[in-house]
């Protein structure tokens, strides 16, 4: 099973989302550090692989969902995303 792509991930969430809206761009450098560390360091089974490839394409396709609802999603100091209010 091939690693986690940055370009994959987003490809698959605007495919998800129907929409390529994910506000700033922010995350793009978390989520880079965060596919970087599952290929290089976290020794994954293909199922762990698959599981985690679900999980970040989700919270992304949810990113794009929520730009519309006036909420966002950000990675935060704890290296988690969490819904904040955008006003």
């Amino acid at each position: 099973m091939p690693g986690l792509d940055v370009d994959d991930v987003m490809s698959a969430a605007v495919a998800l989302a129907g929409s390529d809206d994910f506000g700033p761009d922010a995350f793009v450098e978390g989520l880079t550090v965060l596919c970087a560390s599952a290929n290089d360091e976290a020794q994954l089974s293909e199922l762990g692989q698959f599981a985690l490839q679900q999980n970040v394409t989700q919270t992304a396709t949810d990113a794009a969902q929520l730009r519309g609802r006036n909420v966002r999603l950000v990675w935060d100091q704890e290296h988690e995303f969490r819904v904040v209010d955008a006003t």
